[in-house]
Formats: C-alpha cells, sequence, structure tokens
C-alpha cells in the first residue's frame, strides 16, 4: 500500500471534555439498549402467567 495516507486517530485533537462526553453517551445509549431488552423479556415472561419464570428472570438479569 506504498502511497496510501495514514489517518491519525479522531480523539488524538481536540476538547477532551468532549472527547470524554462522546465516549459517555455512547456507552450510556448501549447500556440502556440491554436494560430494555431484559425489561421487555420480563414483561412478555411475566404475561405467561407463571410466577416462578417471572421470578427466575427477575433474579438471572440481577445477576447478570
Amino acid at each position: 500500500m506504498a502511497g496510501a495516507a495514514v489517518e491519525e486517530g479522531r480523539f488524538r485533537k481536540g476538547d477532551l471534555f468532549g472527547h470524554v462526553t462522546r465516549m459517555s453517551l455512547t456507552s450510556a445509549v448501549g447500556l440502556s439498549a440491554l436494560f430494555l431488552v431484559d425489561f421487555a423479556d420480563m414483561l412478555f415472561i411475566s404475561m405467561l402467567g407463571k410466577a416462578a419464570l417471572a421470578a427466575a428472570v427477575g433474579y438471572a438479569g440481577t445477576i447478570l
């Protein structure tokens, strides 16, 4: 790859607070999506009407 330009890292220049904020918000969105999926799982499993299943999913969600 002779002659190919090497791109410098995005987080090497600029405002440090902006970089930390951008990375933190990205992580927060991903973590919120995981919690939303876990909540949807618990909701639909609780609709099955078996309390033991709902309790097991809630307990497993706490452990994980």
